[in-house]
Order: C-alpha cells, then sequence, then structure tokens
C-alpha cells in the first residue's frame, strides 16, 4: 500500500491537488451506492418497474444517510471552477465551452449506448414499459448535471463577489494581550486572642479624720473630769 500510495505521488502533477481528487472520488462513490440502495427493479405481471428497497427493508434508511454525498461534489466542481478560472487566460466563453464539453461528454457517450440498447430491444419484442422502467433508472440521476452546469457559468461572478467582499471587509483585530495580576491566595482566618484588660490602679485619697476639739479648761485652769 505505501508503493502503491508512493508511485501515485510520483506521479502526480505539481500542480494537482490528490486531496481534491480524493473529495471527488467520495462523492461519485456516494451518489453511486445511494441510488444502488434506493433503487430496484421489480418483476411485476411480466414487466419491469422500478422500486426501492427501502420499502421492504425500512432498517437500512439510517445507511442511505451516509451516502447523501451530492453536496461534496459541488463543493469539489466549485473550487476547481474558481481554480480553473483564476489561472485562465481565455475569454469566457472559450472557457466555459470547455469546461461544458468535459461535463457532457460522457452524457453523449451514454445517450449513444442507450439508444442503440433501447432500439434493439423494442425490435427484439421487449415492450415499451420495460424500455421506459430501464431508461428511467440512467436518466434520472443525471437531473443534477443541468444544475452543476448552470452554477458552472456563474463561476466568475461568484468568484468576483468573494473578492469583492474579501476587499471590503474591514481588517480583523486581535485583542490586545491582557496581564493578569496573579491572584494572592486568601490568607487562612487566624483567632484572635481576647485583649485582657488590666484595671487602672486607682489612688484612694486617706481619710482625714477631724481634729478633736481641745480639752475644756475649767476656770482654775485644771481640765474638768
Amino acid at each position: 500500500m505505501r508503493e502503491l500510495l508512493e508511485r501515485v505521488e510520483r506521479a502526480t502533477p505539481a500542480g494537482r491537488d490528490r486531496a481534491v481528487d480524493g473529495l471527488r472520488a467520495l462523492a461519485i462513490g456516494g451518489v453511486v451506492l445511494g441510488h444502488w440502495l434506493v433503487t430496484a427493479l421489480v418483476a411485476d405481471s411480466g414487466t419491469l418497474r422500478g422500486a426501492s428497497p427501502l420499502s421492504a427493508l425500512p432498517q437500512l434508511a439510517p445507511a442511505s444517510w451516509l451516502f447523501q454525498t451530492l453536496s461534496v461534489f459541488f463543493l469539489v466542481g466549485g473550487l476547481v471552477a474558481a481554480r480553473g478560472w483564476a489561472r485562465s487566460t481565455e475569454r469566457y466563453r472559450v472557457w466555459l465551452g470547455r469546461r461544458l464539453a468535459r461535463l457532457f461528454g460522457p452524457v453523449v457517450t451514454v445517450v449513444a449506448v442507450w439508444t442503440v440498447a433501447a432500439v434493439t430491444m423494442l425490435a427484439s419484442g421487449v415492450s415499451l414499459d420495460v424500455v421506459l422502467a430501464l431508461a428511467r433508472l440512467v436518466w434520472s440521476p443525471l437531473w443534477f448535471l443541468l444544475v452543476f452546469a448552470a452554477l458552472t457559468a456563474l463561476t466568475p461572478l461568484a468568484t468576483k463577489s468573494v473578492s469583492l467582499r474579501t476587499a471590503t471587509a474591514p481588517p480583523r483585530q486581535s485583542p490586545a494581550p491582557t496581564t493578569t495580576a496573579p491572584t494572592q491566595p486568601a490568607l487562612a482566618p487566624t483567632a484572635t486572642a481576647p485583649t485582657r484588660q488590666i484595671p487602672t490602679p486607682t489612688t484612694t485619697a486617706p481619710t482625714q479624720q477631724a481634729p478633736r476639739p481641745p480639752p475644756r479648761r475649767h476656770r482654775s485652769g485644771g481640765p474638768l473630769p
């Protein structure tokens, strides 16, 4: 497998994007498998008619969601067309004619082959209903080619609108880096010891004793008894 990938890489031109080729193959494979899952031929009363196997096997319906790759087909086609138009130096009519020729060239081959097959079946006695049922299986999936051709024709207009939108868009300003100060961890609450109040010393003035009255003396000069 590795040797195969290396060989493919060596054979890839410098201007070819293999990732786009891979997406294109994925889209085509999804379209083919999706139509195969929902389309069948049923023999009924000697004729053939188209029917969907999902009507008899509804449990396979989620599997059909995996094959919804038509949007990828349009995405890749638009990318390739835009790149081709950007590199092209041809006039619009010439460029578009070349792309539509590449798109509808295989359809011409399918038309030629099925014209011969239809004429052969009708000549061999196959009923017209059977031929029409087979033709519907072939032609009904090709409706998207008309839509794809219309979008391809709009490629120059689409690329121009995108360029104008990009040119008129205001420049995107990157936000200025902001410096955030490191957050200091919160300190754990500390238990505060109750303040011990020291009583203020009070000074008590000494009690003054009233002076004793002098002893009463007798007229004679001696103290009274």
